[in-house]
């Protein structure tokens, strides 16, 4: 059966060029997991059965012995497929049905059950074994004959299924397992339906199966309403053969058309006034210099772009500028402050990440909760105007303090972020005010080194749930496909440590299992597996 599942059945591959990425411990893991398992689209489990079932054009037995071995195969035959097989092996081998009937007439029965007007088909040295352990029970008893109609010689049973004695199970369960492996995901209902036996009689062997995961019970069916079950052999094959089915023909570009490509991804090739969220949205969580993002990034994308818009966005939404080493910055909203949380970092019990120089932290903000303007930071701290400006920025480039003004970035960047020329704006105690009149506005600004409120970073903490994390991991893969339509190993070598390929390449494996992402290769000249948002499919 291993042979032929894998030379007639798995070698179902898509058209040249394409190629898969899912490895057979990941499609074990994600049959057996509910929570990530995809579905499958009815119509593939259909053409799947047809061809398990050897009904589909050019499967079906030609001569009486090979119709006898699959017949034994099988174990039992609906009597409704059995005729299906016949007229497929009519129209394939143009073949005399009732001669082939009749060549094997004397070795295979007939089981039927007047009582749900349907039957069966049994190889005949196979139905002792079967009666044993199915159908002794069985009220009424179903009647058994020859396929001509005769009776049953007398006869005793001679095979069974072979036993794995590391696993042993009722001969009930494995006889049910390999009749099972002809199958698609069909509901526990209509299985019982074809084999004339009561729901509550197979029950126990479908829950010792699931126990020994040879099958899984779920909703596997794409817009079904009801639970199925299916040999778990079979339905990982199902699993790639969807993969395969979304990989679309399509030829290679050149290399040198991709940056083409992600230039209009990110609306380089097409700027305009409109669409400024949808821009910050494309570039959230992607640290950049500091200076770099109002000369050169966010013009290149909006068209006229103002310091005003993006304090517009920062007033109405909960956007964070947030510091990273290099003196670099990126964007992120307060509520997704997670996606930039490695799952690997140590957390406080007040979710603040633990770091080098906490103390300090803890000095300057009393308060976790609290927003402080500088001058407050001051009177707290006791440190002057200069060692506070160097104590702020020390703790922005390791991601634990913000300001909800990127007018205090744009101040900082001015001074190359050392408070040069800042004076203290608060008298010390004992000292008075130099005469000459009242602080103009232009003195006043120049004696402050930041504007707006400081305020600590607090980050959530990483839920122990993994389905979960799972989920938070698809959300990061989401944010770069949305961020340059495409996404492979070297693009992502820049992103933020957990933004890259390696901690995401499971995910987006998983992804592509469910259909929400395609896998390929696309761009000449990249080594490794390229995936692209189904949405960017039609830009190439």
């Amino acid at each position: 059966w291993r042979q032929v599942n894998v030379h007639m059945y798995q070698s179902d591959l898509p058209a040249p060029g394409k190629r898969g990425h899912l490895s057979a411990d990941l499609l074990h893991e994600v049959s057996l997991a509910p929570g990530l398992r995809p579905t499958i689209a009815a119509d593939l489990a259909e053409q799947f059965e047809q061809k398990r079932l050897r009904l589909a054009r050019g499967y079906s037995p030609e001569t009486a012995e090979e119709l006898l071995d699959w017949i034994k195969e099988r174990l039992l035959i609906p009597a409704t497929e059995w005729q299906s097989l016949l007229e497929a092996m009519a129209r394939d081998h143009q073949t005399d049905t009732e001669s082939l009937s009749a060549a094997i007439a004397e070795k295979v029965v007939r089981l039927e059950f007047p009582a749900l007007n349907r039957s069966l088909i049994v190889a005949l040295e196979r139905l002792p074994a079967l009666w044993e352990s199915l159908y002794r029970q069985i009220q009424p008893m179903p009647q058994a004959r020859l396929l001509n109609g005769n009776p049953l010689p007398s006869i005793q049973a001679t095979d069974s299924p072979r036993r794995n004695l590391d696993q042993p199970r009722s001969a009930a369960a494995e006889h049910l397992s390999q009749w099972l492996r002809f199958y698609g995901p069909r509901t526990p209902a209509h299985l019982c339906e074809l084999l004339g036996i009561p729901l509550a009689v197979l029950s126990p062997f479908f829950e010792t199966l699931a126990a020994e995961q040879l099958v899984i019970f779920g909703k596997l069916l794409k817009d079904s309403s009801t639970e199925e079950i299916c040999d778990r052999e079979n339905f990982e094959i199902l699993l790639r053969l969807s993969q395969h089915a979304a990989i679309p023909t399509i030829e290679r570009l050149p290399i040198e058309r991709l940056s083409l490509f992600l230039a209009h991804h990110q609306g380089i090739t097409t700027r305009s006034r409109e669409n400024v969220s949808l821009r910050f949205n494309q570039l959230l969580c992607w640290a950049a210099p500091a200076a770099h993002w109002e000369t050169e990034i966010l013009p290149a994308r909006i068209a006229d772009y103002q310091c005003a818009q993006l304090d517009t966005l920062m007033q109405t939404h909960d956007l964070y500028w947030i510091g990273h080493r290099g003196k670099r910055i990126f964007f992120c909203f307060e509520e997704e402050l997670d996606l930039i949380m490695d799952e690997n970092d140590a957390q406080g019990e007040d979710g603040s990440a633990l770091f080098e120089g906490k103390e300090d932290l803890a000095t300057l903000f009393p308060d976790g909760n609290g927003r402080y303007p500088f001058a407050a930071l001051e009177r707290i701290s006791g440190f002057d105007s200069t060692k506070l400006n160097e104590k702020l920025w020390q703790q922005v480039w390791q991601g634990n303090v913000s300001n909800d003004a990127f007018a205090s970035l744009r101040r900082a960047i001015e001074t190359r972020f050392t408070g040069s020329g800042i004076q203290t704006a608060v008298p010390r105690a004992g000292t008075r005010r130099r005469t000459g009149g009242r602080m103009t506005f232009q003195r006043w600004r120049a004696s402050r080194p930041s504007t707006g409120n400081w305020f600590r970073l607090t980050y959530p903490v990483m839920s122990p749930d993994l389905l979960e994390r799972e989920e938070l991991k698809k959300e990061r893969v989401r944010l770069l496909l949305d961020r340059y339509g495409i996404v492979f190993r070297e693009l992502l070598a820049r992103e933020l440590p957990m933004l890259r390929w390696a901690p995401l390449f499971r995910s987006l494996r998983l992804m592509e299992l469910s259909g929400e992402v395609l896998a390929g290769h696309f761009f000449e000249g990249i080594d490794g597996v390229q995936v692209i948002a189904a949405t960017s499919l039609p830009q190439l």
